[in-house]
Formats: structure tokens, sequence, C-alpha cells
């Protein structure tokens, strides 16, 4: 099993990325997400406003709340069994996804 992992900063938010492969072949994108009161109110589902693990294949995109401690750092089986245990959500359209971020790459200025 592959263990990759790399943390990346954008607009002064760290956010940790891993790459997983499940025993199918099949390979995982892993980061955590935090969110982030909108206009003073969170439209975010009850049990994910404190953060979520989100999973995402080419075909399958899962979300594990709350973030489990200490997941950037743990074995790729460990992961592996956090996946199993997420809920599946739709994936975001291929069109619609923004560029994957590499290295130290920022967001364009407004």
């Amino acid at each position: 099993m592959r263990r990759a992992g790399s943390t990346h900063i954008f607009n002064d938010i760290r956010m940790a990325y891993r790459e997983i492969t499940d025993e199918s072949g099949r390979q995982w994108r892993v980061w955590d997400t935090y969110p982030q009161a909108f206009g003073g109110r969170s439209v975010i589902a009850d049990g994910y406003a404190s953060g979520w693990l989100t999973f995402e294949s080419e075909t399958e995109k899962r979300r594990l709340a709350p973030v489990p401690e200490g997941w950037e750092t743990r074995e790729a089986e460990a992961l592996l069994r956090f996946l199993e245990t997420a809920d599946g959500v739709a994936p975001t359209p291929r069109g619609e996804r923004p560029p994957p971020l590499t290295g130290a790459e920022t967001a364009p200025a407004p």
C-alpha cells in the first residue's frame, strides 16, 4: 500500500493531504476540511461542523466526521479502515474541479 503525504497552504490555511491505495488497486486522495461560518452562520450539516476527512477516488467520494486525531501520520492501513466507515457523497463533476495543488502554490490574487 502506498503512503504519500504533504501539507499545502492555501490562503493562510494549512491542509494535510495524503494518497493511499486500497486492496483493489484504487487510488484515493485524502484531505481534511474545516468549515468556516458564512455570513455569521454555518451552512454545514450536523456532525460535520467540526470538520471531516474527504476520501476521493476517480469514481467515488466519501466523508468521515469528525477528523480522527493524528490521521496525517497514521499508517495507510488505518486510513483504509477510516475509509470503510466514511459516508458516501456525490462526487464533484470533473469539469468543476479545481486543479490539484502542488508544492507551495497559492491561489492567484483576485
